[in-house]
């Protein structure tokens, strides 16, 4: 080989990121390909990087603005930003004389500095926060979302009363100002499934009724569990489509109103 030939190119570090980045896609394609599920994979990476769209969302309903705050805090940025660009002025001279005049575009990094640090103090609290309350929970950092045979019954029979509240509501809309129905006229008619008209569906006891004294306005449905477990959920649903749960045993229900008894959650909250 003559001595002046030029060596080779080595692939270099691009070259090596490349080849991590198809390594890295390989793997996440063989996971998917064994868990038949790709959500599984790509969901917690969507959710790290697009989480924050559905927070913002939920969240910026509930924000509350107080001017009195906003224009405190303005006016305190801007007496450091005006006090910060006098010293600088008066400083940097003395220490640079042949720098020319402090600038203005150096107060504003100054100031963006201080707000970034406030806003990294503020996340660091929180995040301290957050963490020792996640270490003192009672509750469980992660829980399954199918559990057990009690928790999986559970959910079918939260799926009943939906489906029974859906029927309702299509009722409702179907026959205007007649009474709703019971369970087995629903089941009957064919609006829920036959074997809800037994009264007894995926180890709950199944009632729906319609109010005693304005049937044709107010209804409620309950699914009790029939051998309630450490987890099991007492459950209620009415005219307004909601579904409630209790874990605290039998509730009481007014037959007349259908209101929501006290002490109940809505699911998902």
């Amino acid at each position: 080989m003559p001595a002046d030939a030029e060596a080779a190119p080595s692939p270099g570090w691009p070259g090596l990121r490349r080849l991590g980045c198809l390594a890295a896609f390989a793997v996440v394609c063989a996971v998917s390909c064994l868990l038949n599920s790709p959500m599984l994979v790509i969901r917690p990476a969507l959710e790290l990087a697009l989480g924050w769209i559905p927070f913002l969302r939920d969240v910026g309903g509930k924000v509350t603005v107080n001017p009195a705050a906003v224009g405190m805090s303005a006016l305190c940025l801007g007496l450091f930003l005006g006090g910060a660009h006098w010293f600088g002025g008066w400083l940097w001279p003395a220490l640079r004389p042949d720098g020319g005049p402090w600038r203005g575009r150096w107060t504003g990094a100054l100031g963006g500095l201080v707000v970034v640090a406030f806003a990294a103090g503020t996340a660091a609290v929180g995040v301290v926060h957050q963490v020792s309350w996640l270490a003192t929970s009672p509750e469980p950092l992660i829980e399954s979302s199918w559990g057990g045979r009690g928790d999986f019954e559970t959910r079918l029979a939260e799926s009943a009363l939906r489906e029974l509240a859906g029927a309702q509501a299509r009722r409702a809309q179907e026959r205007p100002g007649a009474s709703f129905s019971t369970l087995a006229e629903l089941a009957a008619e064919g609006a829920v499934q036959a074997s809800f008209a037994a009264g007894e569906v995926h180890g709950h006891g199944l009632e729906a009724c319609p109010s005693l004294v304005e049937p044709e306005r107010r209804w409620f449905a309950t699914a009790t569990p029939l051998a309630p477990g450490p987890r099991a959920r007492w459950l209620f649903v009415n005219h307004e489509g909601v579904v409630f749960f209790t874990t605290a045993g039998p509730f009481a229900v007014d037959r007349a109103s259908c209101e929501v008894p006290p002490g109940l959650a809505p699911l998902g909250r």
